[in-house]
């Protein structure tokens, strides 16, 4: 017999009896005692990213509420569960990669094994610490009294160099955007330069010095 319209958390206390068709009655059967339970825990409204490196997301969330007690959280990463928090309202995510984005989850359970709605998704771009490529092969392409030419193969970087810092005996001179060349202007002539180039990318990180190119401007005599 399926017993219906029972409140959650409420317990309950039944019995049978058999009955013949003269109208005799059994003596009640055994009691069987149980507690309805069946309420999962509200879903999670203010999950949020409280601190993220290159390879780290810390995560917070406030607390649950279920008519028997929250007694775990479980993390989603991208859907897939990659952990449970206990009854703690942080976790720490480890193990990712740099400059990639994330999306993030949680979901309350009770002792029952209810398990509430997923919370709100958040989505977090974790830093990028990969320096780009140094050059190698900064070389001239023209070299006159007054000028110098330079050129280099492009940079190679995770998420794409943005700038080149070109040195003239050690002191930066200019900041140009991606190429891979540039013209030096307003030298002396019969003059021997020392140019280098370093590249950045978006988030900063700038690639080791590249090889020291010597230039000799052209002697021009009067």
């Amino acid at each position: 017999f399926l017993v219906s319209g029972l409140s959650p958390n409420t317990t309950y206390a039944f019995t049978v009896v058999a009955q013949d068709a003269a109208g005799n009655v059994s003596g009640a059967s055994n009691l069987v005692s149980l507690a309805t339970e069946r309420v999962a825990p509200t879903a999670i409204t203010d999950l949020e990213v409280i601190d993220f490196t290159d390879t780290t997301v810390s995560l917070s969330w406030s607390a649950s509420t279920d008519n028997i007690g929250v007694t775990n959280y479980e993390i989603f990463q991208d859907g897939v569960s990659i952990g449970n928090a206990g009854t703690e309202l942080t976790f720490a995510v480890s193990g990712l990669t740099t400059a990639t984005s994330y999306e993030f989850t949680v979901v309350a359970q009770d002792a029952d094994g209810n398990s509430s709605e997923s919370s709100n998704a958040v989505e977090v771009t974790t830093l990028d610490s990969e320096a780009p490529s140094a050059i190698t092969d900064l070389s001239e392409l023209n070299v006159t009294a007054t000028s110098v030419r330079l050129n280099w193969t492009e940079s190679v970087d995770n998420v794409g160099v943005v700038n080149y810092e070109i040195f003239q005996d050690e002191v930066s001179i200019a900041l140009i955007s991606n190429v891979s060349s540039y013209t030096v202007i307003g030298l002396t002539n019969g003059v021997t330069y020392t140019f280098s180039i370093r590249a950045i990318d978006a988030a900063g990180n700038t690639s080791e010095v590249s090889n020291l190119l010597e230039v000799t401007t052209i002697d021009i005599v009067s």
